[in-house]
């Protein structure tokens, strides 16, 4: 039997930012299958969306592009309200002002991360590979048309 997700989305939502009284929360269903939370802080400029289709838990920071993404299809309803809570309490933590921006360095370039230290879990938001790859992907180009182009001149 499947969990009905938007109720544990709901109940963990309600959860965790019973306490803060400094963020503004709001539920939207996409389709039947997928749910989400849309959380806004009203003390920063700070958004931040859960998603919960069942068996694909997110938690994405739209003004930085940057996500966390858990995947697991075989979840009772505890360990799916777990998963919830786990990004949750990621999305509390950011609309609070925690996390710290980090650059690094890839084979296509480098990328922003958002790491966020939660009850000492450490958790890293990023564009998904694919996202990065497309974004990336004209600087590549970019480089190779002017290493092409440079040679030829030589």
């Amino acid at each position: 039997m499947a969990n009905d997700s938007a109720a544990i989305l709901r109940k963990v939502v309600t959860d965790v930012f019973t306490d803060d009284s400094s963020a503004t929360c709001s539920f939207a269903q996409q389709d039947a299958w997928n749910h989400r939370a849309l959380l806004r802080s009203d003390d920063r400029p700070r958004s931040a969306e859960l998603d919960s289709n069942g068996f694909i838990f997110s938690v994405y920071i739209p003004e930085l592009d940057l996500s966390a993404v858990v995947v697991d299809e075989d979840l009772d309803a505890v360990e799916e309200e777990e998963a919830v809570r786990s990004l949750a309490v990621i999305a509390r933590a950011y609309l609070a002002g925690e996390g710290r921006l980090e650059h690094r360095r890839g084979l296509f370039g480098s990328y922003s991360v958002l790491v966020i230290d939660v009850d000492g879990d450490g958790w890293t938001l990023q564009q998904p590979l694919f996202g990065r790859l497309a974004s990336n992907a004209r600087a590549v180009v970019e480089r190779l048309r002017r290493a092409v182009g440079t040679s030829k001149r030589s």
